[in-house]
């Protein structure tokens, strides 16, 4: 009887031994990797620094330098507001400190003119990007005379929203079409080249152009909701 007594406080004694070291491991552990959640202000000044290198790497890459820019041409939405506003202090800083003026581009219509140049005349087709889960940014467009025209503004509308497309139509962009029973012809190119940012700015854009470079004037395309 004794025996088993030793044995149980024996078996007791080693589990609580066990679990003392495992809590603490693991306490230890937890504050090694643990790191403390970077504020918005440091994820936008990491991104802006990756801004910066890139812009250096593509004048490296073209064999100019800064002082040689003329114009800088950005897009300004819709998209993505975080990496937007980024983008844009970015070239609000460089414009800026070079003294030339900036262009904002509107993202959809910098797209349509990159489809304008390899679609035939009169073609009808669809921009379709995600807002969120269940919202998409969208607006129709037409080619003529090597250009395009606007045949539906562009706006934020449910996703489900069937009656705005045509059977067998030509959509461009990365929206998830709920419930759509049409045969659309998908394509899943969302954003423009940046040629064409650079095209549209230097074909629409010049009388456009932001010369006493102000933040209060540069302002991110958001098209409203019409429901």
């Amino acid at each position: 009887y004794l025996y088993l007594v030793l044995c149980s406080f024996f078996c007791v004694y080693i589990l609580y031994v066990f679990f003392l070291f495992s809590f603490v491991f693991m306490f230890f552990l937890f504050l090694i990797i643990r790191r403390p959640p970077r504020s918005t202000l440091d994820r936008s000044s990491a991104a802006s620094d990756v801004y910066k290198r890139q812009i250096e790497s593509v004048l490296l890459q073209s064999n100019i330098s800064k002082t040689e820019l003329k114009l800088i041409a950005i897009s300004s939405g819709p998209g993505s507001f975080t990496g937007l506003r980024i983008g844009m202090s970015a070239a609000k800083g460089l414009a800026q400190s070079l003294s030339i003026p900036l262009v904002q581009v509107p993202t959809f219509e910098a797209l349509s003119l990159e489809i304008s140049e390899f679609l035939p005349e009169k073609t009808l087709f669809s921009i379709a990007n995600k807002v969120g889960r269940d919202e998409m940014y969208f607006a129709k467009f037409q080619i003529m005379g090597n250009n395009y025209i606007f045949k539906q503004e562009l706006k934020i509308v449910p996703t489900n929203s069937v009656d705005l497309f045509w059977e067998r139509e030509l959509v461009f962009g990365n929206a998830l079409v709920k419930n759509v029973e049409l045969n659309l012809n998908l394509r899943k190119k969302s954003a423009p080249d940046p040629e064409y940012v650079a095209k549209w700015a230097a074909k629409f854009g010049l009388d456009k152009a932001i010369r006493d470079i102000d933040l209060s004037l540069i302002h991110i395309s958001e098209p409203t909701r019409p429901y």
